[in-house]
């Protein structure tokens, strides 16, 4: 994985190696016709555009955990798969930690509706992309790759 953003020793060093940690990730969709519409959300440190994403949870399997982030950062409801569509490599920065690479594995989530109030409302920013729009607004390309099988 090469990084994208602004590189510095520290962004290519942790871009090297193995993962370092694992995440979870809610690729969000919806019906819209003949096709589908996918909900990303914005990173809070540079506003790029990803699933819904965040840590295991304690008590919770990957698939739970991974609908469990998607309502705490977009407030989406709906029917998550327990079957992973794949797997990804991302860095993060984590004050105190510098750069991390994480695996980050993907989980469909059939979205049934968004609430109004959630943990992190006002922290993103949340929108429907059409499937091909979505496949283009991530950066990652192994992303992007399950989301171009996932679309069809």
């Amino acid at each position: 994985m090469i990084p994208h953003q602004t590189d510095s020793f520290d962004t290519i060093f942790a871009s090297l190696g193995p993962p370092t940690a694992s995440q979870v990730a809610a690729l969000c969709w919806r019906p819209a016709g003949d096709s589908l519409t996918v909900l990303l959300v914005t990173t809070r440190r540079t506003r790029r555009w990803t699933p819904p994403k965040g840590g295991l949870i304690d008590g919770r399997t990957a698939h739970e955990s991974a609908e469990i982030e998607a309502w705490e950062e977009a407030g989406v409801i709906g029917d998550v798969s327990p079957i992973a569509l794949g797997e990804y490599q991302t860095l993060k920065f984590r004050e105190g930690k510098g750069w991390e690479k994480l695996a980050v594995t993907v989980y469909p989530l059939l979205v049934q509706s968004l609430e109004a109030d959630y943990p992190e409302r006002g922290a993103r920013r949340l929108r429907f992309f059409a499937a091909n729009a979505a496949v283009r607004a991530v950066r990652e390309p192994e992303l992007k790759a399950i989301m171009e099988r996932f679309r069809g």
